[in-house]
């Protein structure tokens, strides 16, 4: 039987859930800005949705960048964008996000591993300052030992139209990242965003800092083409992670108000002619995690999608 000393886990989607606080945060937002710009909900969401669509990432920190925003916003005072956008804005996020709970049984499970000097090491996709305000209860007590996300990148000087909602953005994500100082066990590293999953590249660095054998480390993630497909790269046994489908309305504003086809799509390394990478096991809820391991129940010679 595999020894696991550690575990490589996925954060949004497999430790907490994603669409529900995010949908929570934009339709709580988009009514209260939408009236200050002179939009619709409905253009507002596509608008934004475009930024983020360039961004790469849902969690981008400067949405309002760019022509559109200065268009609607005209000779107005920057000052009161921020005060009546920027800030009610961001703020409805920030409120659901470090409202949404981790999956039932996830905390224990990780402090069960912290517990049997097993490291626990998240690799995201997300935004690293977002990743860390996600986890900051959970690090605060040294149940993680490192944490790798993508790092924010300031917009190009010829899409900020507006110094003071940049200067509030900025520093709405150096706050966060500072947050990192309140857990100094945990190793904190911002990966480019080249280095998004499936691109092995983050996870080949965490183990290299880390000094983690693949033979010895267990990948749990919910995306296969994803996580599987890094975990494969290096040869890492790999768990994936059962999530439910998201409610119509969760569905609706990632995939209808802030759809992707409506911008150039976000670029992936994955290549959709590759196979689909093994499954070592699948696990439907956390508690299923530590007997699953205990009692050796994965198979390390499964062909691919198999379990």
């Amino acid at each position: 039987m595999v020894t696991i000393n550690h575990t490589v886990l996925d954060n949004d989607g497999t430790v907490k859930c994603f669409g529900n606080w995010f949908a929570e945060g934009i339709l709580t937002a988009l009514p209260l800005i939408a009236p200050h710009l002179g939009v619709s909900i409905e253009e507002l969401g596509e608008r934004i949705g475009e930024n983020m669509v360039a961004a790469r990432t849902h969690e981008d920190a400067f949405v309002f960048r760019g022509a559109f925003f200065a268009s609607k916003w005209g000779n107005r005072p920057h000052a009161d964008f921020v005060k009546l956008v920027t800030i009610p804005f961001y703020t409805c996020l920030d409120r659901a996000r470090d409202a949404n709970p981790l999956f039932e049984g996830a905390s224990q499970t990780i402090k069960a591993f912290a517990a049997q000097s097993v490291g626990v090491h998240i690799l995201s996709d997300a935004a690293l300052y977002a990743t860390i305000c996600k986890l900051k209860r959970l690090c605060a007590k040294g149940a993680i030992s490192s944490i790798y996300a993508i790092e924010t990148v300031a917009p190009d000087p010829g899409e900020i139209w507006n110094q003071e909602d940049f200067n509030y953005c900025w520093q709405r994500v150096q706050r966060s990242l500072a947050i990192a100082e309140t857990f100094p066990n945990t190793r904190v590293v911002g990966l480019p965003r080249h280095a998004e999953k499936p691109n092995p590249t983050g996870l080949r660095r965490l183990m290299s800092d880390m000094g983690i054998k693949a033979e010895e480390a267990l990948y749990i993630g919910d995306s296969l083409k994803k996580d599987g497909a890094v975990a494969a790269d290096v040869g890492m046994l790999y768990f994936r992670f059962g999530t439910t489908p998201a409610p119509k309305e969760e569905a609706d504003v990632i995939d209808v108000l802030l759809n992707p086809a409506k911008a150039d799509g976000p670029f992936s390394w994955h290549r959709s002619e590759a196979p689909e990478p093994p499954i070592h096991g699948i696990v439907n809820h956390w508690d299923e995690i530590l007997p699953k391991i205990s009692r050796g129940d994965y198979d390390v010679n499964v062909t691919a999608g198999a379990c």
